[in-house]
């Protein structure tokens, strides 16, 4: 099992640095209460954990990140990983390219939120 996930990871890196985008730097870990501020999420099962673990005070919002996307009409990314496409490279592509359009479009939200303050 580690060495599929060591070569899913190999994969998800190779189509980032194609698309000048270089990961190996970036590392995971585990949301802690002290995290929350604002969270986009990938799926409703992600954005139902935030919500319960945020509390009153933080005054976080959590919003599906494709709910910024302009060219899909997905509400939820798929995950790569555990999907039937988990060993096409074409999946993870697909992903890649959802993840970049909705990055864009809340790009331009916060850009606009930012304006709309000052």
């Amino acid at each position: 099992m580690l060495i599929i996930l060591a070569i899913l990871q190999t994969l998800v890196q190779a189509i980032a640095l194609h698309h000048n985008i270089d990961l190996s730097d970036l590392i995971a870990r585990k949301v802690a209460v002290q995290d929350f501020y604002d969270f986009v999420e990938m799926d409703r099962g992600n954005k139902l954990n935030l919500n319960a673990m945020n509390n009153n005070e933080a005054k976080a919002s959590v919003h599906l990140f494709m709910e910024f996307a302009e060219n899909w009409s997905n509400d939820e990314v798929p995950d790569p990983y555990y999907s039937d496409r988990s060993n096409d490279i074409n999946g993870f592509e697909q992903v890649f390219k959802m993840l970049s359009d909705a990055s864009q479009g809340l790009l331009k939200k916060i850009v606009m939120d930012n304006l709309n303050d000052s």
